[in-house]
Formats: C-alpha cells, structure tokens, sequence
C-alpha cells in the first residue's frame, strides 16, 4: 500500500497560558492566536505561565478538502 501522506515541518509561537497535570504527565495550554493548543511535555521541557514558547511539530497530512462553513459557522 502506498503511503499518500505529506509530512511537513511546522513552526509555531505562542504564549504558555495554563499549566495542569494529566495522567500523570505536565501539560501545558499554549495561546497561538486565536488558538489554544493542548500539549504534554517532555520531561526536560519547562513551562511557566506567561512563557513565551516556540512549538515545533511534523504534520501527516492526508487529504485536504474544502471548508463550507453551516449556518452555526462549524465544519459540515
């Protein structure tokens, strides 16, 4: 089967805007305007509130489709 997934590099900023425990682990709810995004930490990560942090991932994607937005304004 033949993988039609694209991996790309992403670079985000943000700003560290809650610290909590889940299961176990610290996380940390990071404020990349207008988004809130919900990470574990590695245990040699630190993060403070108000931190300023730069967020670096790898995305599969694998498929984009068109957005037509509902009359709530969510995805269809």
């Amino acid at each position: 089967m033949e993988d039609k997934s694209s991996k790309k590099s992403l670079q985000f900023t943000g700003e560290v805007v809650e610290t909590f425990d889940e299961q176990g682990k610290r996380a940390a709810k990071i404020c990349v305007d207008p988004h809130i995004i919900e990470i574990v930490l590695q245990e040699n990560e630190e993060a403070r509130l108000s931190d300023k942090v730069i967020i670096e991932a790898t995305v599969s994607v694998t498929s984009v489709k068109p957005f037509v937005p509902s009359t709530r304004g969510e995805p269809v």
